[in-house]
């Protein structure tokens, strides 16, 4: 089953913070007392109109219940994962069926070690939420990692299609294939803006210096991504997070104006290395 979100621990957070009674949040919120009591009693499924109000509620009045949830369980856990996901997932079914080709890594499950990533992934979707994973037993699951370099740039390139006329490129099937052999990725966090420097410097309008001026400009943060069944397998739900319409366009905004901040200053770094490095044939050429 789908797990539910916990609404009495957050509306006893919410009222809380406010110093609020039950019936006081109702009408806060503009529902019935009886409503909000069925709800926090786990008598009532409440509908996603309802979920949304009480959410939003929260995040208008600076009650940030998520990055306080996110920061316990950082502070209790070492073994914890954030995943956004678009539609809800299934405890039990939680593998690589469901997971797209042409991500950084090809097929995988894909999460962060930190909250706002996930809810800014999501942020575009109605129905996006984030669920907070363990993982038991990682000892005996192989780990590579990586940081920005070529080697992590060209897997990327890879597996999101970019590199089809250099896919049998000896160099390119050493990486593919070591990286094919191991359980879990941990490498930075692929996103809107990277993608773009990446398509540029596929297609020739960048050099190498001036893709990697621009990609360590931006703070990518971590991937971990689950690759193999024995990996994911072992993946269990641990809470789900409900990010609110409030919530999302606040990131979407975010999102928007750090996009236009990182596209200036790639406007200057792409000056600034005008005639310095190589292009992504001559990169592969002198890796043969």
């Amino acid at each position: 089953m789908n797990m539910k979100y916990d609404y009495q621990s957050d509306i006893n957070y919410i009222c809380k913070a406010k110093n609020l009674t039950l019936s006081s949040f109702a009408n806060e919120i503009g529902i019935n007392k009886s409503t909000i009591t069925r709800i926090y009693n786990g008598e009532l499924e409440p509908e996603e109109s309802v979920i949304d109000k009480i959410y939003s509620y929260a995040f208008k009045n600076d009650i940030k219940i998520n990055e306080y949830s996110s920061r316990l369980i950082k502070e209790i856990y070492n073994d914890y994962f954030f995943h956004g996901a678009k539609d809800n997932i299934i405890e039990h079914n939680i593998d690589l069926r469901h997971s797209r080709e042409h991500l950084d890594f090809g097929k995988g499950f894909y999460c962060s070690k930190e909250y706002r990533p996930s809810a800014a992934f999501i942020s575009m979707y109605k129905s996006g939420s984030v669920y907070v994973l363990r993982c038991h037993e990682l000892e005996d699951l192989k780990v590579l990692e990586f940081d920005i370099g070529l080697k992590w740039l060209l897997s990327i390139m890879y597996f999101r299609g970019e590199l089809e006329e250099y896919k049998n490129h000896p160099y390119i099937v050493n990486i593919i294939n070591e990286i094919n052999s191991y359980d879990i990725i941990i490498a930075p966090i692929a996103n809107n803006n990277m993608y773009e420097v990446i398509d540029q410097f596929a297609n020739d309008l960048l050099s190498d210096v001036q893709t990697f001026h621009m990609l360590e400009s931006i703070d990518l943060g971590k991937q971990i991504v689950f690759r193999s069944e024995k990996a994911v397998s072992r993946l269990r739900i641990y809470e789900h997070l409900y990010v609110s319409s409030s919530e999302k366009k606040e990131l979407i905004e975010e999102r928007n104006n750090l996009h236009k901040d990182v596209s200036k200053r790639n406007e200057s770094i792409k000056k600034n290395y005008f005639h310095e490095g190589k292009t992504i044939e001559e990169v592969l050429d002198d890796l043969r």
